[in-house]
């Protein structure tokens, strides 16, 4: 299972946002959304949804590291598309909220996925030392092709 590396945008005038980082003309988080970040988004949640609505939320059941709790802090894998884009709105509700500005946080158009790739294989100082870094761009893959984020 290759792990989903969700990577939401926050436009934000004057300095980067908490928790990112500035790759090309795009902030992105610095990690991936993990599972614990994940649960936490399901307690919020808990609070907003209709009674039996929360299992909407669950990844999908192929997903077993999700509930192993030995997995916590690795990246959430196995949620669809529109779980991906509710988690950016409630995202960017909860960060505007906190900072009294408008934050939006969105997933990457395919374009903006291969550059910010593209960016981090010429400029990753690790991956500068595999052997044929520009050969790990061609096993990179748009993560919503598939309907399933992360079903590699």
């Amino acid at each position: 299972m290759i792990p989903f590396l969700i990577w939401f945008f926050g436009f934000y005038p004057g300095s980067a946002p908490i928790g990112t980082i500035r790759i090309k003309d795009y902030y992105i988080d610095k990690t991936e959304i993990l599972n614990v970040n994940w649960l936490g988004y399901m307690y919020q949640m808990e609070r907003e949804l209709p009674l039996g609505s929360l299992r909407t939320l669950l990844p999908d059941t192929a997903n077993t590291w999700f509930s192993d709790p030995a997995n916590r802090l690795k990246p959430i894998v196995l949620i669809k598309h529109n779980q991906a884009l509710d988690y950016c709105n409630w995202r960017s509700r909860i960060v505007s909220k906190r900072l009294g500005k408008k934050v939006t946080y969105r997933l990457p158009t395919p374009d903006e996925w291969k550059a910010i790739a593209e960016e981090i294989l010429k400029t990753d100082p690790v991956l500068q030392q595999s052997p044929e870094p520009t050969k790990l761009l061609d096993r990179l893959y748009f993560p919503y092709e598939t309907g399933v984020a992360g079903n590699g």
